[in-house]
């Protein structure tokens, strides 16, 4: 029979962190030492410019041939509405921009030129060339320049890459936020410092809207009794009052970063943020070579912050996940 989750945990939210009497211990801050939130983000994101590669683009001497550079010739427009694409697509000026650099623009206003092609051999097509010379284009009129080789994800990148040339930019407010330090307000930074003490007397805890529903800690004497996995079996025993799946937008506390079967076990959980107060030897969450929570294969990914509360910011990887 499964239990509800008020029922479990009705008297999770009074507990009292011990770390609420750091004030007796003569330490700093409300509930203790200064706690940073780090973001573990990809690296790339923290980078101001993008990859570049090499394309010859044509710098406009006459605007008023830009339209017939970027349409079909008048001949093609008097053919049968039923012209085979083949032959449609051969009838086309300029050659079509590669998948992979779709997200730049065919034209740079701001510096009157036109993208041709990233391919040499663009620049040595004999019929390509026949038709930009009836339109008043020589040779002379193409450079080769670099341009941004992959869309910028940033604020940064996209200011630093539209210099290069006209390139789109996905917005993502929750991103930037995250990359400047405005992710969370400050009642939520008290509401993470809070569970972050709690946790640490318990191992895991699941977390709705500032209320635990599910919450454990390691099994030595089972093989699979970490306290993630342990946490996240307790959880398929209840059911969420919103019929969610698991820990559907649920944040996730651990004290000792996840391992690689806990950090998995939270991702077929479906767990949106984790947070974690100490990083692992065996964990695979925290800065590194290889991160599971930002794995492209994986069919969900979480979000995932390291809560430090070290006094100098620095720390020993002395622990096992569990």
């Amino acid at each position: 029979m499964k239990r509800s989750v008020d029922e479990k945990f009705e008297n999770l939210d009074d507990q009292e962190p011990e770390a609420k009497k750091s004030k007796e211990n003569g330490e700093s801050g409300k509930f203790g030492p200064e706690m940073r939130i780090i973001p573990i983000i990809d690296k790339n994101l923290l980078q101001g410019t993008v990859t570049l590669t090499k394309c010859y683009v044509i710098a406009v001497q006459n605007r008023k041939i830009t339209g017939e550079l970027l349409s079909f010739p008048t001949k093609t427009k008097e053919l049968s509405p039923m012209v085979p694409p083949e032959n449609l697509e051969n009838s086309r000026i300029l050659p079509e921009i590669p998948s992979e650099l779709h997200h730049l623009r065919r034209v740079d206003n701001k510096s009157s030129r036109i993208l041709l092609h990233p391919e040499e051999k663009a620049k040595d097509d004999p019929e390509l060339w026949s038709k930009l010379k009836n339109l008043g284009v020589q040779k002379e009129h193409v450079e080769l320049i670099d341009i941004p080789a992959v869309r910028p994800l940033t604020r940064l990148q996209f200011d630093w890459a539209k210099e290069k040339w006209a390139t789109s930019y996905p917005r993502n407010p929750e991103l930037e936020a995250t990359i400047n330090g405005a992710l969370f307000s400050d009642q939520e930074k008290g509401q993470i410092r809070k569970w972050s003490d709690r946790v640490e007397q318990k191992g895991c805890i699941i977390v709705q809207n500032d209320t635990a529903i599910a919450s454990s800690s390691s099994q030595p004497d089972v093989i699979l009794g970490h306290s993630a996995i342990e946490t996240v079996q307790e959880l398929a025993k209840m059911e969420r009052e919103d019929g969610s799946y698991l820990a559907t937008d649920c944040d996730v506390f651990v004290d000792k970063e996840p391992c690689g079967m806990c950090a998995m076990a939270l991702v077929h959980a479906r767990a949106k943020r984790v947070f974690f107060n100490k990083p692992s030897k065996n964990g695979v969450l925290k800065e590194g070579p290889w991160q599971l929570h930002l794995e492209p294969s994986l069919n969900h990914h979480y979000a995932v912050f390291h809560l430090d509360k070290t006094e100098n910011g620095n720390f020993e990887e002395k622990f096992v996940c569990c």
